[in-house]
């Protein structure tokens, strides 16, 4: 893993949350439902903990990308009630 000098920007943390999403599902969509996964309970429920744990991941990531950018949900916010009102 390198550690990068780049300052992080919205979209980075937009795109590390849609690529958790898209584990997440790839995970559940592929293995959730496979057969050795389902005959044997232990690998369901280590299956379903990595599933958790990217879930988990998913909403640290989301709450980090509210808190440090807060202005940009605060003007997309105010776009969206823009066009409500018209």
């Amino acid at each position: 893993m390198s550690k990068s000098k780049k300052e992080l920007t919205i979209l980075d943390y937009h795109e590390a949350l849609d690529r958790t999403y898209l584990m997440t599902s790839i995970v559940n969509d592929a293995l959730m439902e496979h057969q050795v996964i389902l005959k044997h309970e232990e690998l369901h429920e280590k299956i379903e903990s990595a599933i958790a744990l990217l879930a988990e991941a998913y909403q640290l990531i989301g709450g980090l990308e509210f808190s440090l950018f807060p202005n940009e949900f605060k003007v997309a916010d105010e776009k969206s009630i823009s066009k409500q009102k018209h």
